[in-house]
């Protein structure tokens, strides 16, 4: 039986059980029945009361301390996945729909439009795929249907609208997904000196010698700048570069404009999820 449902038969048992008494008693007690009497019976009515409701009291506060450990529990199983994942696959969907944004009136795009592009391609699918390596891509939030929901509009609207070369889109999303895995996701931490890897101390030398610290994850260390002086020193980065800028799709408005809707609608679809995510265990 679920704690629950043992709050709920202890409320109605102990609710009868004194209704009961307490009116078999009215006619059970009368004034020549002794004092004596009618304050033992009086104290033995208050007594079952007393251990009915004490019993009622521990299993609420036992129900809500359960609730609340629960949901902290959750909450740390998820929030990791909020902070570490959710939100920069979010964010890169809102850069990527400005930088579409700011092309809707462009019937030809520039080669800095196209780099522009083809780092945001990069940068949204390669949260995607850092997802999926890390943490199983699963997205859970407040319930299924909520990750349904947000997993369908990624699968539905926004697969289709960013696909630029038929069958060969999934190649390149491969290859920019690969490149993000490889250049974007570590970085080394400041540790005062030029950020290369350095033996540690040995034993014996100066003990004040500062160790070096570890590298720390990051979706957010490899710039634009370095992306785009990149591209042409990788023949990968190249044949992507020439068929998105060859592409139908980067010629039309209309498709442009339609990847900046569905990316937006991703969005903020997986922020109003988050949102209720926070609501359920406020």
């Amino acid at each position: 039986m679920g704690r629950l449902a043992r709050l709920l038969v202890l409320i109605v048992v102990g609710g009868a059980i004194g209704t009961f008494i307490i009116f078999s008693l009215q006619s059970q007690i009368t004034s020549t029945t002794p004092t004596a009497a009618q304050a033992t019976i009086v104290a033995g009515i208050l007594t079952l009361l007393g251990i009915v409701f004490s019993a009622v009291y521990k299993e609420i506060s036992s129900f809500y301390q359960q609730t609340i450990a629960n949901d902290d529990k959750k909450w740390a199983l998820l929030f990791p996945w909020i902070h570490g994942y959710y939100y920069p696959w979010i964010t890169a969907a809102k850069n990527f729909q400005a930088s579409l944004n700011g092309m809707k009136a462009k019937s030809d795009l520039s080669d800095d439009d196209i780099n522009d592009l083809l780092y945001y391609f990069m940068l949204f699918y390669g949260c995607r795929i850092r997802f999926l390596r890390e943490a199983g891509g699963l997205i859970l939030l407040s319930s299924v249907r909520e990750g349904n929901a947000v997993e369908a509009i990624y699968h539905e609207r926004v697969e289709p609208a960013l696909d630029w070369e038929g069958s060969s889109t999934h190649k390149y999303i491969s290859y920019l997904q690969n490149f993000y895995m490889t250049h974007m996701t570590t970085q080394p931490a400041d540790d005062g000196g030029d950020g290369g890897p350095h033996p540690p101390p040995s034993a014996g030398k100066d003990p004040q010698v500062k160790p070096v610290k570890p590298v720390k994850p990051t979706s957010f260390s490899y710039m634009f700048f370095q992306f785009k002086g990149d591209i042409e020193k990788d023949a990968g980065l190249k044949e992507v570069k020439t068929s998105l800028a060859s592409s139908a799709w980067a010629r039309d408005k209309t498709q442009r404009t339609k990847g900046a809707d569905s990316l937006g609608d991703f969005a903020l679809r997986f922020e109003k999820g988050i949102e209720k995510l926070y609501s359920a265990w406020g």
